[in-house]
């Protein structure tokens, strides 16, 4: 009877092992349990976190687990990152305010603090969320040996120029300010051309949050400082788009006007100014 048992047992735990190797090697996508369980998980392993946000009657987000998360490949690139499924309704809703997620699905791939490093939103086929998988991954890859690069060169000053754009791009405004702040201390007069590219990065960065009153000083530095073409045209042409963006289409004019007399402007940004200033003068303001 004993003996009985006991095989009953072994064969269990044979089939349990099975059972969690089919999951980590490759038949599904080991979506784990909880937010929190993947959170200490990516953190730990030193891995970034894909969250896929849902909700329960979101059509999409069924076509994305029936059609692209059961695709071979993309499962086993998932093995490179701790997966995890959010209901943005339930569990997940104050994790989808805190980024802003408001349509579904959205993935989101967060690094160890807390930094956006990719995302994407809606239906994507396999080919295409392999392929934007393997840009996140590199993308990573890249910000790590900035990191990397910088802690060994922290007097490098266009190592702490990269390390902004990343910082930037992640959202995470308090790194990327420090870093430019770090651009400016070793390169006070733009001598190699990076504080006036980090001024406009980052009035980039303000201007897509809507904070004009922060990256409208910015753009104005950089064409103070700056000696090429594009650079000034792009901060007059921010500029311009900023106090369009607040109504203000008279002053908008100014900066617009501006980019069609800079010497040598790249073609591509003279064009965009003609063409906002053609928009302008069809509702009658010139």
């Amino acid at each position: 009877m004993q003996t009985t048992i006991l095989r009953g047992l072994i064969a269990c735990i044979m089939l349990l092992a099975s059972g969690r190797g089919a999951w980590a090697g490759g038949s599904v996508i080991a979506w784990r349990r909880s937010l929190a369980a993947a959170q200490a998980e990516a953190k730990q392993s030193h891995k970034l976190l894909m969250v896929d946000f849902y909700t329960s009657w979101c059509g999409y987000c069924k076509k994305l687990d029936a059609e692209t998360y059961t695709d071979a490949t993309v499962i086993k690139q998932t093995g490179q990152v701790v997966t995890v499924k959010v209901d943005a309704e339930h569990e997940g809703k104050d994790l989808a305010r805190k980024y802003g997620v408001t349509g579904y699905p959205t993935v989101l791939f967060l690094n160890e603090t807390g930094g956006v490093e990719g995302f994407f939103d809606g239906f994507m086929p396999a080919p295409k969320f392999t392929q934007s998988f393997n840009d996140t991954i590199k993308r990573h890859q890249n910000f790590l040996a900035a990191q990397a690069h910088y802690h060994k060169n922290s007097n490098d000053a266009r190592g702490a120029f990269e390390l902004m754009g990343f910082f930037a791009s992640q959202g995470k405004s308090a790194e990327a300010i420090s870093m430019q702040r770090q651009v400016e201390r070793l390169d006070p007069k733009n001598a190699k051309g990076l504080l006036s590219r980090s001024c406009l990065n980052l009035g980039d960065f303000y201007s897509l949050r809507n904070q004009f009153d922060k990256s409208m000083p910015l753009y104005r530095r950089a064409i103070h400082i700056t000696k090429v073409p594009g650079e000034i045209a792009a901060g007059h042409l921010d500029l311009a788009l900023c106090n369009l963006s607040q109504k203000r289409p008279q002053l908008a004019l100014v900066d617009l006007k501006t980019i069609q007399t800079i010497p040598n402007c790249p073609p591509e940004l003279k064009n965009a100014a003609q063409q906002v200033l053609a928009k302008l003068r069809e509702n009658g303001i010139q």
